[in-house]
């Protein structure tokens, strides 16, 4: 795990691996309580480097606690950015999404996940969108997923949208739309697994009809 978050991974790494319930995207926030003890060997681990950083991917079944799990083989690379270490070993952190990467192999769970990976950057489209026609199309996706946001409070969800907190990168844009509009892991998944920005978009405006006319019609309002 050497080098700056800015640098990309090499073609292998040997990566800590911190399974999850959930999905995290690049620039989502994750914010995670350690206690088990091979958790708290990852951790020691992990801040042992100039970059603390370590893979996140997606269990698809089983637990988080305890191991034995099925994971995903794409995640994300996550960066810690604050940390609170308690005097028994547990620990509070928060880290942050930094980009795709994918699992080449699992190593054994010995003393915590391993796994060998790659990065894992949006392949070459055959429509690609320029910069310009990704920004209109998000920018016309905003409104739904403040539309969705505001549908799932009125049932009791948590949630706010800061569209002054968007990037203008529009891949990290799209991400943060997804993280922001009340999605369910597996669709944040397939988000994260979109092959280019193109698919990833389009996906994400189907994801948001789904759910806006699901909420609407859970609120009794008129489709």
């Amino acid at each position: 795990m050497n080098g700056s978050g800015a640098d990309r991974l090499p073609l292998w790494s040997e990566m800590p691996m911190f399974p999850l319930g959930g999905v995290l995207l690049p620039g989502m926030a994750l914010p995670l309580r350690i206690f088990e003890p091979r958790y708290q060997v990852l951790l020691d681990t992990v801040l042992a480097h100039a970059e603390p950083q370590f893979g996140s991917v997606m269990i698809e079944r089983g637990s988080e606690v305890g191991g034995g799990e099925v994971r995903t083989d794409v995640g994300c690379l996550a960066r810690i950015e604050h940390i609170r270490r308690q005097r028994d070993g547990s620990a509070t952190l928060l880290a942050v999404g930094t980009r795709r990467i994918r699992v080449l192999d699992w190593l054994p769970d010995d003393p915590f996940p391993r796994a060998q990976v790659i990065d894992a950057p949006d392949v070459p489209s055959g429509r690609p969108l320029t910069v310009r026609a990704a920004m209109k199309q998000l920018r016309s996706l905003e409104s739904l997923t403040q539309e969705t946001v505001d549908l799932a409070r009125e049932l009791g969800a948590d949630g706010i949208f800061r569209h002054d907190l968007l990037d203008d990168e529009p891949t990290l844009r799209c991400y943060q739309l997804a993280t922001a509009a009340p999605l369910g892991a597996l669709d944040r998944l397939n988000i994260l697994r979109a092959p280019d920005l193109a698919t990833r978009v389009d996906l994400l405006g189907s994801l948001l009809d789904d759910q806006r006319l699901i909420l609407r019609a859970e609120l009794g309002r008129p489709l």
